[in-house]
């Protein structure tokens, strides 16, 4: 919740994204309340940031109250976004709501050279919270594995802001080797950071990702998002996917060759997509075979008259050599996709490259420095990473 985005916040289109994430909540809630869950388990990134305005704490607190009135056990841990630094636990909302008795916090610390758990108690049984380790994922798994080997048999649940990733390159997320020591000593893990439903392993899971409830970004359209309702005595699950802001995305190949015919198709392909006037955001891929001149500012307009509250459109050519840098109709992006597959360093991964670039630029026109600069370090760490392979080999 808090998240609003760039441009103008009086707009209606910087109002209604504000709302989305609060609507999205407030969905869980109804939920939660409609099928008599005993607790909710949020894993992270309940706010936007650590930084909250007064409307965001007191729509937050407003929420929380109604779970509490259910007398739904509420129990939270911190992602990146709402991350605090490990001792100044003072600087974080959550402590605000905990000390209201809105939520629990389990914790962990790291002290004397070894990790120390507290967890939750809850009728039978123990919640556990490992933040939002970052970098430190997999050695943070590793160590609260060891402390149940040593602990009475019984049922627990742990909470962890990462998810698995084998292969991409994500400093703080963790392959599957790492989730696998919690096989048999926790009954449910709770992950996060990703934004799409996931769970692992295949043949009964008990490390769940519901995903982000509202789309962060528009690349992640299509992707499952929703929410876990698992049963701690039998270990049943159900997966119940959420509504999200009405979207379309799509692509579509060009049969014009001039500006003339293509503004003609352009205006019959729009008038046959289901907008809902006010409410849908259309990100659209145009695909042309010939060089020509399309205005693309002049086509959002065409899709602001249409009734869309926000359109997004790219530019590709099919039939252009992308170093051709001369070209005035490539899209910016499929010029970065193009020059990146041919340096060495990302040739073989240049879909998480361009990921991390725009990750780069988002967070610099947002003025976000923290998570700049995380992004930045964790691109060093997978430049690093594939250059010390290459050596290997």
């Amino acid at each position: 919740m808090g998240r609003r985005p760039t441009g103008p916040a009086t707009s209606d289109f910087s109002r209604k994204r504000y709302e989305d994430y609060f609507s999205a909540f407030a969905r869980i809630v109804n939920l939660a309340i409609s099928e008599k869950v005993d607790a909710v388990l949020i894993a992270g990134d309940l706010f936007e940031r650590r930084e909250l305005i007064p409307d965001v704490v007191e729509r937050a607190e407003h929420l929380l109250q109604q779970l509490h009135n259910e007398n739904i056990e509420i129990i939270v841990i911190e992602g990146n976004h709402d991350n605090f630094t490990p001792g100044n636990e003072a600087e974080s909302w959550l402590m605000y709501f905990s000390n209201k008795e809105l939520l629990k916090r389990p914790y962990y610390y790291f002290k004397d050279n070894s990790y120390h758990f507290v967890p939750i108690g809850y009728k039978d049984i123990n919640f556990y919270g490992l933040g939002y380790p970052g970098a430190m994922a997999a050695e943070t798994i590793s160590a609260f594995a060891e402390f149940l080997n040593s602990q009475p048999k019984e049922k627990n649940v742990v909470l962890i802001h990462t998810a698995i990733s084998d292969g991409l390159g994500f400093h703080d997320s963790v392959p599957k080797t790492a989730i696998d020591l919690l096989n048999n000593k926790v009954i449910y893990a709770a992950g996060g950071h990703f934004h799409y439903h996931s769970k692992y392993p295949a043949s009964k899971p008990f490390f769940f990702i519901p995903g982000s409830p509202e789309y962060w970004d528009w690349g992640e359209i299509g992707q499952k998002k929703g929410v876990i309702i698992f049963d701690t005595d039998t270990e049943d699950y159900r997966f119940i996917q959420l509504e999200q802001r009405h979207s379309i995305k799509l692509q579509i190949k060009l049969k014009a060759s001039d500006s003339s015919t293509f503004a003609t198709e352009f205006d019959d392909f729009i008038s046959s997509l289901d907008i809902i006037p006010g409410e849908t955001i259309v990100i659209m891929e145009l695909w042309q075979n010939s060089n020509f001149f399309v205005d693309l500012t002049a086509c959002e307009a065409m899709l602001m008259r249409k009734g869309a509250l926000k359109s997004y459109i790219y530019l590709f050519n099919n039939s252009s050599v992308f170093h051709d840098f001369t070209n005035p109709t490539l899209g910016v992006e499929q010029i970065e996709r193009d020059l990146i597959s041919g340096w060495k360093s990302f040739g073989k991964d240049v879909e998480t490259a361009i990921t991390s670039l725009n990750k780069l630029k988002d967070y610099q026109r947002e003025n976000e420095e923290d998570r700049f600069i995380e992004t930045f370090d964790s691109l060093l760490e997978q430049i690093i990473g594939i250059r010390e392979t290459e050596i290997e080999d």
